[in-house]
């Protein structure tokens, strides 16, 4: 009765209407009678309380959008930012960016790179908790950790491209204000790289040749920070 009031008509029956229908039920379904009036009220009372829940959650959720940073990245002098957007409860699409334009202490000793990772996520809970994502990804780079060759992408037009799978936990960072929140992340995917090596020296020569290949890499370690937008003034999700 009360999913078809609301699909016929848009009205929301009440618990009392609910129960104010159990007297003519039981005259058309003798079988009812049979079962104790008490355990019928409480039964229509855990219905409506579900219908309520839903209701409420069709009518309170709101757009967030998140503006957020990688702690990780920056630790590596790679600076970061990234805006998270809901599409619909329990889904949204994530987009951080990342570049690094210097050597660490050394030329010889260096993680050039800029890199975009669009990515969309579930979340097992409507808001903040347990995630899952798929990502796709694009970097170009040019690195070197000291030793005899420095690797860069081919004639530094031939990014990374790819992408994989990564699982996370988001939470509120202050009991006071939900609106900052952390996030722990960890992702891998499967990439077609193309890079030229080069002695590594300053101005140092090429190796004659190329290597392309496709490799599977760990590339997603975040702890990032954020700050939310967009709540409904109440919602403490």
């Amino acid at each position: 009765r009360k999913s078809k009031a609301f699909s016929r008509r848009g009205e929301k029956l009440s618990c009392t209407d609910l129960k104010n229908l159990l007297p003519s039920l039981k005259a058309r379904l003798p079988f009812l009678r049979e079962v104790d009036s008490t355990a019928l009220q409480q039964s229509i009372m855990a219905m409506d309380n579900a219908y309520q829940k839903f209701f409420k959650g069709s009518d309170d959720w709101s757009r967030e959008i998140l503006v957020k940073s990688n702690a990780v990245g920056w630790a590596m002098f790679i600076a970061n930012a990234a805006v998270e957007i809901d599409i619909i409860p329990h889904l949204s699409f994530s987009l951080p960016i990342y570049y690094s334009g210097i050597d660490y202490f050394s030329s010889r000793v260096r993680f050039r790179m800029f890199g975009v990772y669009p990515e969309f996520r579930y979340y097992i809970k409507e808001r903040d908790g347990l995630f899952v994502g798929l990502h796709a990804g694009m970097a170009y780079y040019n690195f070197a950790i000291g030793g005899d060759w420095r690797v860069q992408d081919k004639d530094g037009r031939s990014p990374a491209l790819g992408g994989g799978i990564n699982v996370g936990y988001r939470m509120p960072l202050l009991k006071k204000n939900s609106r900052w929140k952390m996030e722990f992340t960890l992702g891998a995917g499967v990439y077609d790289v193309h890079y030229e090596r080069f002695v590594n020296t300053d101005n140092g020569p090429k190796e004659f040749g190329s290597v392309h290949k496709t490799v599977f890499a760990l590339d997603n370690v975040g702890v990032n920070f954020s700050y939310s937008f967009g709540v409904k003034k109440g919602d403490k999700r």
